[in-house]
């Protein structure tokens, strides 16, 4: 065929469509790879904050029970 091989454009190499192919995947991954640490900083600063929380909580319940037993044991 004139002006390429059999199947393919004119002036268009196959290596550098693999090679282009190679360079997106690559950069894919990369972002990926990112998208997943950012992912889980977030989830280890939301688990860490939750057991803030529970700890706060378990302090609440703890003050709240002894506040109101205090009472009823004077009577």
């Amino acid at each position: 065929m004139p002006g390429g091989a059999a199947g393919h454009a004119p002036g268009f190499s196959r290596g550098y469509l693999t090679l282009t192919y190679q360079w997106g995947v690559a950069v894919l991954m990369v972002a990926i790879w990112l998208t997943y640490r950012q992912t889980l900083a977030a989830l280890g600063a939301a688990h860490e904050r939750a057991q803030q929380l529970d700890g706060l909580k378990a302090q609440f319940i703890t003050h709240i029970n002894h506040e109101l037993r205090t009472p009823v044991m004077t009577l």
